[in-house]
């Protein structure tokens, strides 16, 4: 019987750790997004620091730091609600905290391009006739 229990927490160490490698591949893929969405060659900026590209970064783009913010918030929160889980099995739990943060990200980088077509479609056009 205690080595059912023994397997039991492995197991769940198991899961936890395949679910933070996937935390973590989310974070360099949002991080990714983060530097791929810039205008101008990465190589132009070499003396800036990792941070002044990241404000930078978040100026053009404003909606993947926000992306990126609420996947570690969901993420936090659901590492917190796992003591408390109740009855639901942790996989579930953990496929449900995964499929929020993911919405939260897709959510907001889906936002983020709809953002620039609205600058690059509706706020272009007007400064143009504008200037004519």
């Amino acid at each position: 019987m205690e080595e059912h229990g023994q397997n039991t927490s492995a197991s769940s160490w198991l899961i936890l750790l395949k679910w933070k490698c996937r935390l973590w591949t989310g974070i360099v893929f949002a991080a990714a997004l983060v530097i791929m969405s810039e205008d101008t060659p990465s190589w132009s900026s070499k003396t800036e620091s990792q941070a002044s590209k990241l404000i930078e970064k978040s100026k053009e783009s404003p909606f993947i730091p926000i992306g990126m913010t609420g996947f570690a918030a969901i993420v936090g929160m659901g590492l917190y609600k796992l003591r408390t889980r109740g009855d639901t099995k942790m996989s579930v739990h953990l496929i449900h905290t995964r499929v929020a943060a993911q919405a939260c990200v897709v959510g907001a980088v889906t936002f983020g391009v709809l953002y620039s077509m609205y600058k690059e479609y509706v706020v272009k056009p007007r400064e143009t006739n504008l200037s004519k």
